[in-house]
Formats: structure tokens, C-alpha cells, sequence
């Protein structure tokens, strides 16, 4: 799950889980996958901090101040306003 995944490739019973265990779970489409919009790259190209400032304009939205994420890990952390972007441990990881 990351840059090129869906929001529904997260399984409803993990989101779920997560949910009853206490946590927020917002799930999104990054530009050019699921539901959001499709850009001609060629005309209009962005970057992964262009994808980073997108998530952090979602979390603004929804009035997160931190939040744990999930994914691939290629999201720069450093460099933005809030790099309270922590990594999630895995289920069962230690």
C-alpha cells in the first residue's frame, strides 16, 4: 500500500480492528489512483513532497494535529511543517 495503492486496498476488517482498538483511520486516494483525480502528468507534473503535502492537507481537514502512517514509506518526513508523520509498527512486530 503506498504511492500507486488504492484506499480500498485496505481491508475493512484491518480498518475495523483499528478502529475498536481506539485509532482514526483515514484512508485516501493519492492523485492518480482510486477515486481522486486523474492529472496529465506531462502538463501538470508533482513530486512525492507535492503527495506528502497532500496528506498533510488531509490530515488539516479532518483537524489531526499527528498521526501514524501506513504505506510504503516513501514519503519525505523532514522538511515539513509537521514531520510528526511516525512510522506505524506492524501487527505482531515488536
Amino acid at each position: 500500500m503506498g504511492t500507486s495503492a488504492q484506499a480500498i486496498g485496505w481491508p475493512d476488517e484491518l480498518v475495523a480492528a483499528l478502529v475498536s482498538g481506539g485509532r482514526q483511520v483515514i484512508r485516501f486516494d493519492h492523485r492518480d489512483t482510486g477515486q481522486s483525480d486523474c492529472v496529465d502528468f506531462a502538463v501538470a507534473p508533482y513530486s512525492l513532497n507535492d503527495m506528502a503535502r497532500d496528506a498533510l492537507s488531509v490530515l488539516d481537514g479532518h483537524q489531526v494535529a499527528a498521526a501514524h502512517r501506513r504505506g510504503d514509506g516513501q514519503f519525505p518526513r523532514r522538511g515539513h511543517p509537521r514531520s510528526a508523520f511516525a512510522p506505524a509498527s506492524r501487527p505482531g512486530a515488536s
